[in-house]
């Protein structure tokens, strides 16, 4: 049975032969947290708002968001709510409700976000494959590696005998070739972009693109004065 109660006893005193009501305090019941309202499935367009709800009881109650069991640490509120929703906020949601010594956790809510037509992802592979992605310098201390997928050259130091890495240069697209002119000078052959970058290794920087006719793959320093081809 719910409800507060007020109990008495009734009885007589014997020195003042008159009733005496003794008064009882309710007592107190802790009702258990538990969720009232569940966060539930569903599926948005890109672009559009991501709405989930969620009520925990009694309170005051903190809440505490997560997707693919990761926390969001923006989303302690009882709804959580995202302007505009994109393919990688689709996941598996659920709510943590905490209310200073229980927690509870909600139902998985699992969202979809269907892409908008003609929009493409934020990245590409083109799968093109790599003809010489890693060069040493002449001298030994640096090596240079594309990174085919970032679009960048990645350098290290490798003079104590275990790769350190230095700097990362954004290049064109599909690096698929780096070739050391000089210690200091490193030739990027960009499959996609039509291009070579000419990355001056010291100040971890593009000097110069240079472009080339379709889909390059190598480039090669020969002859005297030196030529590239």
């Amino acid at each position: 049975m719910r409800g507060s109660f007020l109990l008495a006893w009734i009885g007589w005193s014997t020195v003042l032969a008159q009733p005496v009501i003794i008064k009882m305090a309710p007592p107190i019941v802790q009702l258990p947290l538990s969720f009232t309202t569940q966060p539930v499935s569903l599926s948005v367009t890109q672009g559009a708002q991501l709405l989930l709800s969620s009520l925990a009881q009694p309170w005051p109650v903190i809440y505490q968001w997560h997707c693919n069991g990761r926390a969001l640490p923006s989303e302690t509120k009882a709804e959580l709510r995202l302007s505009t929703a994109m393919p990688q906020d689709a996941g598996d949601y659920f709510c943590v409700a905490f209310d200073g010594t229980a927690r509870t956790t909600s139902h998985v809510a699992q969202v979809q976000v269907v892409r908008l037509p003609g929009v493409t992802p934020s990245f590409v592979n083109f799968e093109t494959p790599v003809i010489n992605p890693i060069a040493l310098s002449p001298n030994g201390a640096m090596l240079a590696v594309c990174n085919l997928p970032d679009n960048r050259l990645e350098l290290f130091d490798v003079r104590s005998g275990t790769p350190v890495p230095l700097r990362s240069v954004p290049v064109g697209l599909d690096p698929v070739s780096v070739r050391f002119r000089t210690d200091e000078e490193a030739w990027v052959v960009n499959y996609i972009s039509d291009s070579i970058s000419v990355v001056n290794v010291v100040r971890g920087n593009v000097v110069a693109t240079l472009p080339t006719p379709d889909t390059p793959a190598d480039v090669v320093f020969a002859g005297q004065p030196v030529k590239f081809y």
